[in-house]
């Protein structure tokens, strides 16, 4: 279930975030855009990778007045990304459709990686 609520976090703020660049559009450098984007990728494995290493929940943090949890996840920060992809429709959609096809495989794999190791 909490694949699933990533998943689908991630197609809701990537899809608005490519309407939202297709509508302002960007005076950012494309090369600059790319980069941003690229990087913002690599920060969502790796947070990945510790949310589901650490088990942690859909949203997660603490802070004294937020009572207990924040938007941002490594889903948000993939859609994220999109947004910075998106130089283009088409981009941003291709962009999109793959980084939802990598998350849930990346997030299979983890899965099955640290299912596999607490039974050892």
């Amino acid at each position: 279930m909490d694949t699933k609520k990533r998943i689908a976090y991630l197609l809701v703020v990537g899809i608005v975030l490519i309407f939202v660049r297709n509508r302002l559009g960007s005076y950012m450098p494309q090369f600059a855009s790319l980069g941003i984007a690229i990087i913002l990728t690599i920060v969502s494995i790796g947070l990945l990778i510790v949310e589901k290493r650490l088990d942690l929940p859909f949203f997660y943090g603490y802070a004294r007045h937020w009572d207990g949890g924040y938007l941002i996840n490594s889903a948000f920060l993939l859609g994220l990304a999109t947004f910075f992809y998106a130089v283009t429709m088409i981009y941003g959609v291709i962009a999109l459709v793959l980084e939802t096809a990598i998350y849930l495989l990346l997030c299979e794999v983890i899965k099955t990686h640290v299912t596999d190791s607490a039974k050892q």
